[in-house]
């Protein structure tokens, strides 16, 4: 029998544990708020930069424009002109179109940024300083999903590649700080008297432009992962290189815009299906390489939340 003293001390006790307990794993394993900010948000930041809605409808027909940044000429400037905020969003997570799930408002929302950062800046670390600036300015908020989607491996197709090894290109197109650049340049193209595009002499990157008869994929100086890439700005779905070939190459393939256009984007082919787009043909018979279909996940990028006006500078 415990006496009343006992007895007392023994229901304070029991009382009082919990509380400890609590306390104790409150410190060793601190709670992470829903509202806390994304790990992205703690990277390094632009050492100064101004960003403000782009002016409307009487700019609608200017080209939009994204000048310096990681792997150019100008590695320690960024800015952007009446570019949209998808495309921003991209930009900073290094996700394609397709890999982006958000409101429709995201379509409609251009700014004007100007940017600098330190010389030596890496890509990566770029994108760090992009998704600090919407998140700050905007109050942007994302999450990933993985989900499992038709996916593309890019391999080398019976006969072998046929392709053309990259002509060099002059000392004054390489980038000042030896960096990857931040996304693919979109060179100039000049036609010829045929109506034929072709990529202005020396510069690079990849481009579709439309021909008399179709549409023409070019490329630059290019590694077969930026192909991939261009690929998949055409098909709608995840390109992953499996070709195991180095180097950089220039290419050009034809194709027709009615075997492509939004066949895979909402009919998601199988690989098995004789009527899959006529640009996996073309790539088979012009450059030597394959798409074979599979499943596989796809991490898509969510956005959850953004003010259409940023915070003052």
């Amino acid at each position: 029998m415990l006496t009343r003293q006992e007895s007392k001390s023994l229901k304070l006790i029991v009382l009082v544990l919990p509380i400890i307990c609590a306390l104790f794993l409150a410190i060793l394993f601190p709670a992470t708020s829903a509202a806390q900010a994304p790990d992205s948000a703690k990277g390094p930041t632009f050492e100064v930069a101004s960003m403000r809605l782009a002016e409307p409808p009487g700019r609608a027909f200017e080209r939009p424009q994204i000048r310096g940044g990681p792997g150019t000429s100008d590695p320690t400037r960024f800015g952007v002109s009446f570019i949209g905020l998808r495309t921003l969003i991209e930009m900073a997570w290094g996700r394609p179109s397709f890999a982006i799930l958000g409101p429709q408002s995201l379509l409609g929302s251009a700014y004007d940024i100007e940017a600098k950062l330190p010389l030596g800046t890496a890509r990566d670390e770029f994108r760090l300083m992009l998704q600090q600036l919407l998140i700050e300015r905007l109050s942007l908020a994302v999450h990933t999903e993985p989900r499992e989607q038709v996916i593309y491996e890019l391999v080398i197709a019976k006969g072998g590649p046929k392709l053309h090894a990259a002509e060099p290109l002059p000392a004054s197109d390489t980038a000042s700080d030896g960096q990857e650049p931040i996304r693919q340049p979109r060179p100039d193209v000049q036609f010829d008297k045929s109506g034929n595009p072709h990529i202005t002499p020396g510069q690079r990157g990849t481009v579709v432009i439309g021909t008399p008869t179709g549409s023409r994929l070019l490329g630059r100086a290019q590694r077969i992962s930026d192909l991939a890439s261009a690929l998949e700005d055409q098909v709608g779905r995840r390109i992953v290189d499996m070709t195991g070939l180095g180097g950089r190459y220039d290419f050009s393939v034809d194709f027709t815009r009615e075997s492509y256009s939004g066949t895979m984007r909402n009919g998601a082919p199988t690989g098995e299906n004789p009527s899959e787009p006529q640009i996996f043909q073309a790539i088979q018979d012009q450059l030597g390489l394959k798409l074979k279909a599979g499943k596989g996940l796809v991490d898509i990028l969510v956005v959850d939340h953004f003010n259409k006006i940023p915070t003052e500078n």
